[in-house]
Protein backbone atom coordinates (compact mmCIF):
# COMPACT_ATOMS: atom_id res chain seq x y z
CA UNK A 1 0.00 0.00 0.00
CA UNK A 2 3.00 2.30 0.74
CA UNK A 3 4.74 1.20 -2.68
CA UNK A 4 1.70 2.08 -4.55
CA UNK A 5 1.18 5.54 -2.42
CA UNK A 6 4.60 6.41 -3.20
CA UNK A 7 4.02 6.03 -6.89
CA UNK A 8 0.87 7.97 -7.29
CA UNK A 9 2.32 10.48 -5.16
CA UNK A 10 5.52 10.82 -7.42
CA UNK A 11 3.14 11.02 -10.58
CA UNK A 12 1.18 13.53 -9.20
CA UNK A 13 4.18 15.55 -8.31
CA UNK A 14 5.52 15.32 -12.03
CA UNK A 15 2.05 16.34 -13.51
CA UNK A 16 2.08 19.44 -11.46
CA UNK A 17 6.09 20.20 -11.19
CA UNK A 18 6.05 19.78 -15.72
CA UNK A 19 3.11 22.36 -15.21
CA UNK A 20 0.61 19.81 -17.43
CA UNK A 21 -2.55 21.73 -16.87
CA UNK A 22 -4.75 18.97 -18.37
CA UNK A 23 -7.68 19.18 -16.29
CA UNK A 24 -9.22 15.91 -17.35
CA UNK A 25 -5.80 14.16 -15.84
CA UNK A 26 -6.27 15.98 -12.65
CA UNK A 27 -9.74 15.39 -11.93
CA UNK A 28 -9.36 11.65 -12.47
CA UNK A 29 -6.55 11.54 -10.13
CA UNK A 30 -8.71 13.49 -7.73
CA UNK A 31 -11.42 10.72 -8.46
CA UNK A 32 -8.91 8.08 -7.93
CA UNK A 33 -7.77 9.80 -4.68
CA UNK A 34 -11.22 10.10 -3.08
CA UNK A 35 -12.15 6.41 -3.77
CA UNK A 36 -8.91 5.04 -2.57
CA UNK A 37 -9.56 7.16 0.89
CA UNK A 38 -13.14 5.79 1.13
CA UNK A 39 -11.92 2.22 0.72
CA UNK A 40 -9.66 3.02 3.36
CA UNK A 41 -12.19 3.70 5.56
CA UNK A 42 -14.31 1.48 4.61
CA UNK A 43 -11.45 -1.36 5.13
CA UNK A 44 -10.17 0.56 8.40
CA UNK A 45 -14.16 0.68 9.54
CA UNK A 46 -14.20 -3.04 8.65
CA UNK A 47 -11.13 -4.48 10.41
CA UNK A 48 -11.97 -5.15 14.17
CA UNK A 49 -8.85 -6.08 16.19
CA UNK A 50 -8.79 -8.79 18.57
CA UNK A 51 -9.14 -6.94 21.56
CA UNK A 52 -12.37 -4.87 20.01
CA UNK A 53 -13.75 -8.56 19.29
CA UNK A 54 -13.33 -9.68 22.45
CA UNK A 55 -14.37 -6.40 24.25
CA UNK A 56 -17.84 -6.18 21.92
CA UNK A 57 -18.26 -9.93 22.86
CA UNK A 58 -18.09 -9.39 26.26
CA UNK A 59 -20.71 -6.13 25.67
CA UNK A 60 -22.95 -8.78 24.26
CA UNK A 61 -22.54 -11.05 27.36
CA UNK A 62 -22.93 -8.24 29.34
CA UNK A 63 -26.56 -7.51 27.84
CA UNK A 64 -27.77 -11.08 28.16
CA UNK A 65 -26.70 -11.41 31.70
CA UNK A 66 -28.67 -8.13 32.47
CA UNK A 67 -31.85 -9.68 30.80
CA UNK A 68 -31.66 -13.01 31.99
CA UNK A 69 -32.12 -10.72 35.36
CA UNK A 70 -34.94 -8.81 34.56
CA UNK A 71 -36.39 -11.77 33.57
CA UNK A 72 -35.50 -13.99 36.61
CA UNK A 73 -36.82 -10.70 38.69
CA UNK A 74 -40.13 -11.17 36.58
CA UNK A 75 -40.29 -14.47 37.75
CA UNK A 76 -39.71 -13.88 41.35
CA UNK A 77 -42.75 -11.60 41.56
CA UNK A 78 -45.04 -14.72 42.26
CA UNK A 79 -42.04 -16.74 43.75
CA UNK A 80 -42.38 -18.80 47.66
CA UNK A 81 -40.37 -16.42 48.97
CA UNK A 82 -42.01 -13.17 47.83
CA UNK A 83 -45.98 -15.25 49.20
CA UNK A 84 -44.51 -16.04 52.55
CA UNK A 85 -43.19 -12.60 52.64
CA UNK A 86 -45.91 -10.45 51.90
CA UNK A 87 -48.23 -13.12 53.99
CA UNK A 88 -45.91 -12.39 57.02
CA UNK A 89 -46.35 -8.68 56.34
CA UNK A 90 -50.37 -8.87 56.66
CA UNK A 91 -49.84 -10.85 59.86
CA UNK A 92 -47.66 -8.62 61.36
CA UNK A 93 -49.99 -5.09 60.11
CA UNK A 94 -52.74 -6.46 61.48
CA UNK A 95 -50.88 -6.50 64.49
CA UNK A 96 -49.33 -3.35 64.14
CA UNK A 97 -45.81 -5.08 63.95
CA UNK A 98 -43.48 -4.29 61.49
CA UNK A 99 -39.98 -5.80 59.94
CA UNK A 100 -37.00 -3.76 60.20
CA UNK A 101 -33.82 -5.20 58.45
CA UNK A 102 -30.38 -5.57 60.43
CA UNK A 103 -27.39 -6.57 58.93
CA UNK A 104 -25.90 -9.42 59.40
CA UNK A 105 -22.46 -9.14 60.34
CA UNK A 106 -21.82 -11.48 63.10
CA UNK A 107 -23.26 -9.18 65.30
CA UNK A 108 -26.99 -9.15 64.13
CA UNK A 109 -28.69 -11.37 67.15
CA UNK A 110 -27.39 -8.48 69.71
CA UNK A 111 -28.24 -5.88 67.58
CA UNK A 112 -31.58 -7.01 66.90
CA UNK A 113 -32.15 -7.37 71.05
CA UNK A 114 -30.52 -3.78 71.10
CA UNK A 115 -33.22 -2.66 68.73
CA UNK A 116 -35.75 -3.92 70.30
CA UNK A 117 -34.66 -2.45 73.78
CA UNK A 118 -34.41 0.85 71.72
CA UNK A 119 -37.99 0.66 70.37
CA UNK A 120 -39.60 -0.17 73.17
CA UNK A 121 -38.08 2.68 75.78
CA UNK A 122 -35.82 0.64 77.91
CA UNK A 123 -32.08 1.23 78.12
CA UNK A 124 -29.66 0.13 75.49
CA UNK A 125 -26.51 -1.48 75.67
CA UNK A 126 -23.18 -2.35 73.47
CA UNK A 127 -22.95 -5.28 71.38
CA UNK A 128 -20.46 -6.42 73.66
CA UNK A 129 -21.85 -6.21 76.98
CA UNK A 130 -25.13 -7.83 75.61
CA UNK A 131 -22.91 -10.61 74.99
CA UNK A 132 -21.10 -10.55 78.44
CA UNK A 133 -24.62 -10.23 79.68
CA UNK A 134 -25.84 -13.48 78.04
CA UNK A 135 -22.79 -15.38 78.62
CA UNK A 136 -23.12 -14.53 82.13
CA UNK A 137 -27.17 -16.19 82.00
CA UNK A 138 -26.40 -19.01 80.38
CA UNK A 139 -23.53 -20.05 82.76
CA UNK A 140 -25.90 -19.15 85.99
CA UNK A 141 -28.65 -21.47 84.11
CA UNK A 142 -26.49 -24.05 82.78
CA UNK A 143 -29.05 -27.19 83.10
CA UNK A 144 -31.30 -24.66 80.91
CA UNK A 145 -28.97 -24.99 78.31
CA UNK A 146 -26.99 -28.24 78.67
CA UNK A 147 -29.42 -30.12 76.20
CA UNK A 148 -28.14 -27.66 73.35
CA UNK A 149 -24.54 -27.66 74.43
CA UNK A 150 -21.99 -29.93 72.57
CA UNK A 151 -18.84 -31.18 73.34
CA UNK A 152 -16.75 -33.94 71.57
CA UNK A 153 -14.40 -34.76 74.09
CA UNK A 154 -13.49 -37.82 72.39
CA UNK A 155 -11.28 -35.64 69.51
CA UNK A 156 -9.32 -33.69 72.22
Amino acid sequence: MEKDLDERQNKELNIVSHGDSDSQETEQINNNMEAEVEEDQVEMVTKVTRAQRRRNKKHEEDKEREKRILEQEEVNKQGPRILESAAIKEILKSNDLDIFNIPADGNCLYCAVNHQLETTGRETSTVSKLRKMTAEFMRQHKEDFLPFMYNDSKNL
